[in-house]
């Protein structure tokens, strides 16, 4: 058996895991397949769903890496340039907020056709795959630099077919459409962009779409190719929340048509071709969907790790946790690794018992994996640093150490969660309010409003950026949920508190649970370090969220 401190518990981040030789064998291995699995492969799944730290990454990886039941997937990531391509367009007047959609569905064509090997086509008759073939070869050139991301790649291609002579647009504003070179001199618009030249240039767009269309319309295919579409949820300081929201929404609306319309139209053969997009349950009815619920159910993965304390023993979370200390550490059955490595327990006043110590890291958490691996490389670490052993120690759990860094990786994570709407600065202004609290982690409804109030009057007196979303007190409150960084009290049948926190309160028919007023409200266990709040919830054992 190895020492604790001698384990190799991998990344935090399954991006690390992307085409990564050396740690591939034990991502693979680690890995937990669950009932998601089986419906990720399915042909008529489109939308990856869960918080940060659930594992959509992970998902998408793990199939990115090795070819599985007779399918390839590809993992393209968004950045911001990509979505600054459509606000310049629509700035020049060259699209409208409309047209997002049809932009982002000759993308995912173009991006899909790239990926079709020519040995995987299935010929039937000399011309059924001579319109994808040529295309595939006109495209090629444009992949043929791997230092340019591939929607980058795309949109050269798409604006090299679509911006002519004839629009009167030269090359050197196609570059800075793309970030190549400079800007674009938006006050020049008149003298740029004709309406005859706009009609042209949305004629070619629909031309494009077309002939992407018709390629793949009698295509066949020996293997089936899955797209993942990831890294959606950063936005630029350059566009505004509004700008993002519509580029978000051109590009489910395009996810769902190119799925429904295009690749499911084509004929029955042994592969098929899928674009998945991994998106937060936050984000996802931005997308603004028809039959939005219809479609979680029917065409959506929500990922889900929670647990209860009765029943943690069964769960895919301690498997997962099970599955990183044995690796390459065979000695024990799968499921005893924990005990081993994790031998201690803690009294709780709440339950009058001994709460094993995967209860104890569990309250440390949100019920992610992400959480569950940081909180063990966080008690290795202290362990490492104190040599206290071969396995941890109640003393590794309750150091010092081990609280800042688990406490600190939580509001890293928070931080991460607001970038598609919050400025660092903007964060930095969320996280002042908490100083307002004098130290205390439970708050009444009406201590609530008095601290908003103190906390907004010094905010705008220091001048400290602050959204217009944050000026009330409820939307703030809101937002707190959200982010897991409070809980809202509720009473049992018994009249007990019954803790809700938003990612145990998300649900399929509920993606976006709302916090409830005039009640009383609780700070997560884990921040209070990071906050310098009171620690009389951890002694008090008042924190219970796994149970809800």
């Amino acid at each position: 058996m190895k020492q604790f401190s001698q384990i190799d518990l991998g990344y935090s981040d399954a991006t690390s895991y992307r085409n990564n030789k050396k740690y591939r064998e034990m991502f693979e291995k680690v890995f937990v397949k669950d009932d998601n699995f089986e419906k990720i492969m399915r042909p008529d799944t489109y939308f990856l769903m869960g918080d940060k730290g659930t594992g959509k990454t992970a998902y998408a990886v793990f199939l990115e890496n090795r070819e599985h039941n007779n399918t390839t997937s590809k993992v393209i990531d968004v950045i911001n340039t990509d979505y600054s391509v459509f606000i310049k367009l629509e700035k020049l007047g060259l699209i409208q907020l409309s047209d997002f959609a049809r932009v982002w569905r000759i993308i995912l064509m173009m991006l899909m056709a790239n990926e079709i090997k020519k040995s995987d086509i299935s010929m039937f008759g000399p011309k059924r795959s001579e319109k994808f073939v040529n295309l595939k070869n006109k495209i090629d050139e444009y992949y043929d630099n791997a230092f340019i991301p591939e929607i980058s790649s795309t949109f050269r291609y798409l604006l090299d077919n679509t911006i002519t002579q004839d629009i009167g647009i030269n090359t050197e504003l196609k570059s800075s459409l793309l970030g190549i070179s400079g800007s674009i001199a938006i006050n020049d618009k008149d003298s740029l962009i004709r309406e005859n030249n706009i009609q042209k240039f949305q004629n070619n767009l629909l031309l494009l779409e077309r002939d992407f269309c018709n390629a793949f319309k009698k295509l066949k295919l020996n293997k089936s190719q899955f797209i993942f579409i990831d890294s959606i949820d950063i936005k630029s300081d350059d566009f505004s929340s509004k700008e993002y929201d519509s580029c978000l929404r051109g590009l489910g609306q395009a996810i769902w048509d190119v799925n429904a319309n295009v690749f499911r139209d084509m004929p029955d053969a042994k592969g098929f071709l899928k674009v998945v997009l991994s998106i937060r349950t936050d984000l996802f009815p931005k997308l603004c969907l028809h039959n939005q619920a219809n479609k979680v159910r029917d065409n959506s993965i929500l990922l889900d790790w929670r647990t209860t304390y009765d029943n943690y023993r069964n769960s895919q979370l301690f498997k997962l946790c099970n599955r990183l200390l044995a690796y390459n550490n065979d000695f024990l059955e799968e499921n005893e690794y924990w005990d081993y490595y994790f031998p201690w327990s803690k009294y709780s006043a709440k339950s009058d018992k001994r709460n094993s110590s995967f209860i104890n890291c569990m309250r440390y958490s949100l019920s992610r994996p992400r959480d569950m691996i940081s909180i063990m490389k966080a008690i290795q670490n202290t362990n490492k640093k104190n040599k206290t052993g071969e396995v941890s120690s109640i003393d590794d759990f309750e150091a010092n150490e081990t609280e800042n860094e688990i406490s600190n990786y939580y509001i890293d994570e928070a931080r991460d969660w607001c970038f598609h709407r919050f400025s660092n600065d903007e964060f930095e202004t969320l996280l002042f309010f908490f100083q307002f609290l004098n130290g205390k982690s439970r708050i009444s409804y009406g201590e609530y409003k008095k601290v908003f109030c103190d906390y907004i009057k010094q905010v705008k007196k220091r001048k400290m950026p602050m959204p217009s979303e944050l000026d009330d007190n409820m939307r703030f409150l809101q937002i707190l949920f959200d982010l897991n960084m409070i809980c809202y009290l509720d009473k049992d049948k018994y009249g007990n508190d019954f803790f809700r926190f938003c990612y145990r309160e998300r649900e399929v028919y509920q993606l976006t649970p709302k916090v409830k007023e005039n009640t009383s409200y609780v700070v997560h266990y884990s921040l209070l370090k990071s906050l310098n709040l009171g620690r009389s919830s951890r002694s008090d054992d008042d924190q219970a969220p796994i149970e809800n």
